[in-house]
């Protein structure tokens, strides 16, 4: 009897907690990276899923080898012309390809 009662003890904990703490899901569809994207957060507020998306859209302006403007193209295409100013994670990037290139022989 004593383990039916807390077994009963946890469902109710739990079903009290999920009513609680219920969380919405939000979605959001685009085109980043060149290909389309759909990203889904289950959270309370909109705001993590924006923040995602632009982190997202961030590192593609970065290192999109697809966008002229972005930091790798211009990389890309000065290469040994001139000097390229570009942010750190862009530069470690560029780092941990060249490593990768290496250790796996291309």
């Amino acid at each position: 009897m004593k383990k039916y009662f807390v077994a009963a003890l946890l469902i109710f904990c739990g079903v009290f907690s999920w009513a609680i703490n219920r969380t919405q899901n939000f979605t959001r569809e685009g085109f980043s990276m060149n290909t389309l994207i759909r990203m889904t957060v289950y959270a309370d507020s909109k705001k993590i899923l924006d923040d995602a998306y632009d982190l997202l859209n961030e590192l593609d302006n970065q290192l999109s080898m697809y966008n002229p403007s972005s930091d790798l193209s211009k990389i890309n295409s000065l290469s040994g012309l001139e000097k390229v100013n570009s942010p750190l994670n862009v530069i470690e990037a560029v780092r941990d390809s060249k490593r990768l290139y290496e250790i796996t022989n291309g």
